[in-house]
């Protein structure tokens, strides 16, 4: 018999379901602290993007929390990763990269997560096979980013992101579901991109490398009259940092993965 406050149990509860109705009583509870559920982080994708992201996850608990003693547990599983520019195209990095997000899967769920994230669009490419890996709840970063844009009704959008993600049009086909239409970068603009995501990854971008990308921002918009641009590389923030521009919303999809990662754990 198991007694949570005024209420009584004559059954065999496991671990998972004591906590679950602690929290269910402790919400209900004023004063007592709520047992938040916890989050599921794969970083290394790369290593500076999960950076950003934790920085972003403590800022959104901030903001939608309060109390630093409701913030939900966070495990993060970083791991060094190859290029992640040559996943989609090169299928021995494709193979590593899917091989390696399992193993890190694994090792989460035995922390009892109940959100997984991979702050990683390219890794979306493969949603599918993330799916197959685990039963644990993955939040899908392009739908993310797709019902956001939406809500904020704009039509004609620019994308900066790897040339896995664009040529895969996974973003291409969320938008077309909102009536969307995507603006991408052409061959050469987009290697270059490439070449600048890699080396943010490194370490080695310089303000060359932005002004290049904030350029390729402002094509969108005189080219083609885009409204907003989605940052569709987690890595391109940590460049970019608080970029902001005059005529088009520029939507760090690292960012708003963030804020719907509190939001759906609180």
């Amino acid at each position: 018999m198991i007694f949570l406050g005024t209420e009584c149990y004559d059954v065999i509860l496991t671990t998972r379901d004591v906590i679950e109705k602690l929290s269910n009583h402790c919400t209900s509870q004023q004063g007592l602290t709520i047992m938040r559920k916890t989050i599921g982080v794969i970083g290394g994708l790369g290593a500076p993007s999960s950076a950003l992201f934790h920085k972003y996850l403590v800022e959104q608990c901030q903001i939608q929390v309060g109390r630093t003693e409701d913030y939900p547990h966070i495990f993060i599983y970083d791991f060094p990763a190859s290029d992640i520019t040559e996943c989609g195209v090169d299928s021995d990095a494709t193979k590593s990269m899917l091989e390696t997000i399992a193993s890190a899967i694994a090792r989460l769920e035995k922390s009892g997560i109940d959100l997984l994230t991979i702050p990683c669009n390219t890794a979306f490419v493969f949603f599918d096979e993330l799916c197959s890996f685990t039963h644990t709840p993955i939040l899908n970063i392009v739908e993310e980013v797709a019902q956001r844009i939406q809500k904020d009704k704009h039509r004609q959008v620019g994308i900066l992101a790897t040339s896995a993600t664009v040529t895969s049009e996974v973003y291409k086909k969320s938008f077309n579901e909102f009536d969307i239409e995507l603006i991408s970068p052409n061959v050469k603009q987009q290697q270059q991109i490439d070449r600048i995501i890699t080396k943010i990854d490194q370490g080695n971008a310089v303000a060359e490398d932005r002004r290049f990308l904030e350029s390729i921002i402002n094509y969108f918009e005189s080219e083609f009259s885009a409204t907003a641009i989605v940052i569709a590389c987690t890595c391109i923030p940590v460049l970019l940092g608080d970029f902001d521009h005059e005529l088009c919303s520029i939507y760090d999809s690292l960012f708003v993965y963030a804020e719907s990662s509190i939001a759906r754990t609180i």
